[in-house]
């Protein structure tokens, strides 16, 4: 009689040609427990062949061909930037991390750690496995667009100062520039990159008649400018050079998005 098994395989990472396939006894949300032995196989995405694997190895995160993994350590996890297709590592960090929360976003060849003692972050471009310094301790919440930027929301800290929150990053050796001014009374949280615009969600932080017209999901420019009317009572789900999806009062919405 068959035994059934209680391993459940999940797909952890995907690259651009490469797969992140984690053979495990379930876990989640956090990483695995002392008695769960988590193996992690690459796989060609065309092909479905197999390029490596690895024990005690959770996929996190993919982009280009690099991959960005936690390794198991005898205290706890240790976050590594790889190559995708032969599960080299291009980057090993010195901190420790205690689940998955502490991995803030991968984009436009660069990943974004927060150590465990959430008093660092490493931000790391994937290709080569060589961080990048920035000028402010804020933890980013990373987005990416085109030509190749990378860009962080740094949110309530700014509420204050009044530029709209952004600092952006030209890649891959340009240094940070903070946006426009917003606004009074407004916040933008930065969700999508897509092409030269980012997507996201202007909020008013101040009961005012005046913000009216630009609260709710929007499209601005790297300077953090609008670029796109906005759609009040909206929740944005994804966004594509030619469609953005939103959800709105249970149901559905689809878009198409006319270049200016």
């Amino acid at each position: 009689m068959a035994i059934p098994s209680n391993e459940r395989t999940m797909v952890t990472a995907v690259a651009e040609s490469v797969v992140l396939a984690t053979v495990s006894t379930p876990f989640g949300p956090g990483w695995p427990t002392r008695a769960q032995t988590p193996t992690t196989i690459a796989l060609d995405a065309k092909t479905g062949d197999e390029l490596w694997r690895d024990v005690d190895v959770v996929g996190v995160s993919g982009d280009g061909n690099s991959v960005v993994v936690a390794k198991r350590t005898a205290a706890s996890w240790q976050m590594e930037v790889r190559d995708a297709r032969t599960g080299k590592a291009r980057w090993t960090g010195t901190h420790q991390s205690r689940g998955p929360h502490e991995h803030k976003g991968t984009a436009a060849d660069h990943t974004v750690l927060q150590h465990a003692d959430r008093t660092d972050i490493d931000v790391i471009r994937l290709s080569d496995g060589e961080p990048l310094v920035l000028d402010t301790d804020s933890v980013p919440n990373v987005v990416a667009s085109d030509p190749p930027l990378l860009v962080w929301d740094n949110g309530v800290a700014w509420w204050a100062k009044g530029p709209n929150g952004f600092v952006t990053q030209a890649l891959p050796k340009g240094s940070p520039t903070k946006g426009k001014h917003r606004p009074k009374g407004l916040e933008f949280k930065a969700a999508y990159g897509v092409g030269p615009h980012i997507w996201g969600v202007y909020g008013d932080t101040q009961e005012s008649e005046k913000n009216d017209h630009l609260v709710g999901t929007i499209a601005v420019d790297r300077t953090g400018a609008p670029c796109s009317p906005n759609l009040p009572g909206v929740a944005l789900a994804d966004v594509s050079e030619k469609w953005l999806a939103v959800g709105r009062a249970g149901y559905v919405e689809v878009h198409r998005i006319t270049p200016a």
